[in-house]
């Protein structure tokens, strides 16, 4: 049973490519499938009258099952029409050939099918044309004629065939058998093709929920974010009147041009956070280490410093939270662009050592570069500050030393910088 299902979807596929839309795949697979139909019963039929050396009916049923097979071929090269008419055409022959060649006796048991056929792939077709109804119009009229009306007498004689009193017993019974056989094919036909469609559009509407509960998701993430947008501006515009203040309490050792070039500098890189956050399309799945080496990699790319070694081991610790983005990533920006100005002015082999793991319920950054050192984490400049107001404001604590250059160690607590921790 296996192998006839399968043998059935590869047959009914033919022509169908996989962004069809459904009701194209229907019809499709509903005229391969009678095309497939019709060629076993008339296989079954060419093979019965070359049993009785009834050459004629061998020969008539030998070109139907040939433009059965061409319509699949039609399909096959996408000339779904063609070959839905090449259907509709044969077919109405096959009712022709039935009621006038066979004798009397027999014909009533086998043309109703091919008409049946006939009515079907109009009424399931998705062509809902005047030509749908023009073409089954003509069916009815060609079944009438040929019912009410006798035309033997324009076929050739040579097509003439007689039939014993045995041959006629023996056609109707098989005429009873094949009609049987053609109502026990086409129910299962139906069923399959039934069931697979059903499938399809199951898999067809789970596939709409899933992209609209996505849409809905993303929907709600930019009301999230647009929600979030004042609060975030307002926290930016608190970190740059406290850079300004901090400025201006140490204004005796900058000039104005270095003033405002820092202030420049400090602008630049929370654009850059800014940038990096709002290229993610999932606010909510942004990994604590990935944010980090983005950061520290734009960073670099900004200052046109390429001559850096970095060592990274970064753990996956989980996706930051939204709160924490801005804050953190101005602290990552500050402690490389830090390094990059100061500790590697001068330095031939300049290099970083960057590490973040968690530690108990801790999330620890620690970050070390070859550079000179300070001379006292108290007494330095505006970037150390900023990075102890920025990583207060996350709950956490900052650690400044020399071990063979400046080592900045940032430690925040696990529930104020990630969401969930992969274990």
């Amino acid at each position: 049973m296996q192998y006839i299902k399968r043998l059935l979807k590869f047959i009914t596929d033919i022509g169908i490519d996989g962004n069809y839309p459904l009701t194209d795949k229907f019809r499709i697979r509903f005229v391969n499938g009678l095309h497939f139909l019709i060629a076993i019963i008339l296989l079954i039929g060419i093979t019965h009258w070359v049993v009785l050396d009834k050459r004629p009916f061998t020969y008539i049923e030998l070109f139907c099952l040939s433009l059965s097979l061409i319509g699949l071929l039609l399909n096959k090269i996408k000339r779904y029409n063609a070959s839905m008419v090449l259907f509709y055409l044969y077919c109405n022959f096959l009712v022709v050939y039935n009621i006038e060649f066979y004798p009397d006796e027999i014909a009533g048991y086998v043309y109703y099918f091919p008409f049946a056929m006939v009515l079907g792939i109009n009424n399931l077709s998705v062509i809902r044309s005047k030509w749908s109804y023009i073409w089954l119009f003509v069916s009815f009229v060609i079944f009438v004629v040929v019912i009410f009306f006798d035309i033997s007498h324009w076929l050739p004689s040579s097509w003439i065939v007689s039939f014993t009193d045995a041959e006629i017993e023996w056609v109707r019974n098989f005429n009873i058998a094949i009609a049987g056989l053609c109502v026990v094919f086409f129910t299962y036909f139906y069923m399959w093709l039934s069931d697979l469609q059903t499938r399809e559009i199951k898999m067809y509407v789970d596939k709409e929920k899933k992209l609209q509960q996505q849409l809905l998701h993303s929907l709600n993430q930019k009301d999230i974010l647009l929600s979030e947008v004042h609060h975030r501006v307002k926290n930016n515009l608190a970190i740059l009147n406290s850079i300004v203040n901090m400025k201006i309490n140490n204004h005796s050792k900058d000039t104005v041009e270095s003033i405002l070039l820092s202030l420049q500098n400090r602008i630049y890189n929370m654009g850059l956070i800014h940038h990096l956050l709002y290229t993610h399309e999932n606010i909510d799945n942004i990994s604590v280490h990935e944010f980090a080496k983005q950061v520290i990699h734009s960073t670099l790319k900004h200052y046109d410093f390429n001559g850096v070694s970095i060592v990274e081991n970064f753990d996956d610790i989980g996706n930051i939270k939204a709160g924490a983005l801005i804050p953190y990533g101005i602290i990552l920006n500050e402690i490389v662009s830090n390094a990059i100005m100061y500790a590697f002015t001068h330095h031939s082999n300049p290099s970083l050592n960057i590490n973040m793991y968690q530690h108990s319920d801790e999330i620890v950054l620690h970050i070390k570069d070859n550079g000179w050192g300070i001379q006292s984490p108290n007494t330095e400049g505006l970037g150390i500050e900023l990075i102890k107001m920025l990583t207060e404001q996350i709950n956490g604590k900052v650690e400044f030393y020399n071990d063979n250059g400046l080592n900045v160690k940032v430690i925040v607590p696990v529930h104020e910088l990630a969401d969930s921790i992969s274990k």
